[in-house]
């Protein structure tokens, strides 16, 4: 008979490994709901707020503004560092819609930021027939956490030319549609160190690749 079999000690030891790996594994859980209970009660939420549209701009000769007036953050943290902008461009890269850079130094939990968001729409650049045109908008908007990540908050829009009869569903001004609003987010070392490979000559190629 094999001697660890006789070993009297054996069952107690496998008992104690097991009992020390089931402890390790209920620490880890309990280590990892706390700190995304952690991440969760930090992180900032950004909604736009306040949307208009210029109706009696001059859409054939000069752009029209598409506008909203507040940076709302609904989140249960503040956003540190914001900064939205948007630009789109023809097939003959002339400008179709701009906004100008925003920048907001901190947006508290449950409070507004009034700004004065424009976003350009130059119809003449835009391909298709006067009345009848629409261009799409994204809208991309940056911010970081107190914890170490950044928030990426990406705003789909499609904007149609006004007529009488022109109606879009889930519209947030005349003749605007929200098509998606989407959330990404990445750790600030993540980012450094993705930046950092860029710079090595194989694995730069790689990352512009994607």
């Amino acid at each position: 008979m094999p001697e660890a079999m006789l070993n009297p000690d054996l069952p107690a030891a496998l008992w104690s490994a097991l009992a020390a790996t089931f402890a390790a594994i209920a620490t880890f859980l309990l280590w990892r709901t706390e700190h995304q209970s952690f991440r969760h009660s930090a992180r900032p939420e950004l909604v736009l707020t306040g949307w208009k549209r210029n109706a009696e701009s001059n859409s054939v000769t000069g752009p029209e503004k598409i506008a909203f007036s507040a940076i709302q953050n609904v989140g249960r943290g503040p956003a540190l560092h914001v900064h939205i902008n948007s630009f789109s461009v023809a097939d003959d890269d002339r400008p179709m819609t701009v906004m100008g850079t925003l920048h907001e130094s901190i947006i508290p939990m449950n409070s507004p930021a009034r700004v004065d968001g424009g976003i350009s729409v130059w119809w003449k650049n835009v391909a298709g027939s006067p009345g009848s045109k629409s261009v799409p908008i994204s809208i991309d908007m940056f911010c970081w956490d107190t914890t170490g990540m950044r928030y990426r908050t990406e705003y789909k829009l499609l904007v149609v030319e006004l007529s009488p009869t022109v109606q879009v569903a889930d519209a947030i001004a005349p003749g605007v549609m929200l098509m998606t609003r989407t959330v990404t987010t990445a750790a600030v070392w993540r980012l450094r160190l993705n930046r950092q490979l860029s710079k090595v000559p194989v694995i730069g190629k790689a990352f512009r690749g994607k």
